[in-house]
């Protein structure tokens, strides 16, 4: 019974990240055709910070997920509601940190990329620390082996 419930939740998880992949994969052709070469390139430079600012925040998931297993493979409820407290209140205000340096460097980082406006740093700024916070969550998911709300 087991080896059906792990094959329909790999299928799920594997569904789901074919499916995203197909779509992030359609992003970029889509967006290049609407938009012009100067902002594809600081769109471009906007996404690939976000990709080296969010190695750490995937790193924080598989220790959450890993913590939260463990504490599902014993049935431990209410340290799972302990894990979850934990780490929202250390991500949140680890957020808080790096927003407010990343909002301080914004200037100087929209110099070094040569994006024209401050803007759209303070916009990335804003997107990553809401889906750093809010990331807090899936892991837990995939924790607790639900993976039908995780996907």
């Amino acid at each position: 019974m087991h080896l059906k419930a792990f094959i329909k939740n790999s299928s799920i998880v594997f569904a789901s990240t074919i499916i995203g992949g197909i779509f992030s994969f359609a992003f970029h052709p889509l967006v290049a055709r609407f938009i012009s070469v100067q902002e594809f390139a600081e769109l471009q430079a906007l996404l690939s910070l976000s990709a080296v600012l969010g190695t750490p925040a995937s790193t924080l998931r598989f220790i959450i997920a890993r913590y939260v297993a463990k504490a599902n493979a014993q049935q431990d409820l209410p340290q799972i509601k302990k894990l979850e407290q934990y780490f929202l209140k250390f991500v949140f205000w680890a957020g808080i940190i790096v927003l407010f340096v990343f909002l301080v460097l914004s200037p100087v980082l929209t110099q070094y990329l040569k994006i024209d406006s401050v803007l759209p740093m303070v916009f990335a700024a804003f997107i990553l620390f809401f889906s750093v916070t809010g990331g807090v969550f899936l892991p837990i998911l995939q924790g607790m082996h639900k993976f039908f709300d995780y996907s």
